[in-house]
Formats: structure tokens, sequence, C-alpha cells
């Protein structure tokens, strides 16, 4: 099976506006891919649609609940610097071990 990760934009849009990131992000809950996800990725998750969009912890828990039973959480192994801003900076999970999240 295919193993993805998809960077927290991805994650607001589908959960905020629908679209293509929506479907992307339903492929995963059919089995079309594993989700991989590190702890760095779910944190910003978190706080960028509690501290931008206002969500609250239920709204939070209800909606990313799923998804975390789906993902398989890595360790990552490297940090990737894609961006400028170094808050949208997250550690890769490529080459990774599996571990629980802490939320």
């Amino acid at each position: 099976m295919i193993r993805a990760t998809l960077d927290t934009g991805v994650f607001v849009s589908a959960l905020n506006f629908g679209g293509i990131p929506n479907e992307i992000l339903n492929r995963c809950q059919v089995d079309a891919f594993t989700l991989c996800l590190s702890q760095s990725i779910i944190d910003e998750l978190h706080r960028v649609l509690r501290d931008t969009f206002e969500w609250s912890d239920e709204d939070l828990s209800e909606a990313l609940d799923p998804i975390l039973f789906l993902a398989e959480i890595v360790e990552p192994a490297r940090t990737v610097t894609a961006s400028r801003d170094p808050k949208t900076n997250t550690a890769s999970p490529v080459l990774s071990k599996r571990r629980r999240p802490s939320l």
C-alpha cells in the first residue's frame, strides 16, 4: 500500500472548505493509501485550527480523532526546511518508526 503524508494546509482546507483536499482525505478513509503523520504535523494542525479558525477542543477532537485513528504515527527522521517561515517548517515523516500521538 502507498504511504503518504499530507501538509497541514491540506487538512485545513479539507476540514474547513472541502473540495479536492477533502477528496484526498476521503481516499485515506477508504484505504486508498496509508496516511503517515508526525507529532509535529498533528501539533501544527491543532494550533492552526484552534488559533486561526477558532475551533473548540470539542470540534478538534470530533474532526481529528477519526483521522488519527486511521493514521500511522511516525517519528521523523529529518527536518525539512521548505519555507522561509520557521513556524511552517515541520518534521518530515520519511523513513520513520510508528509511535502513538500525544494529544
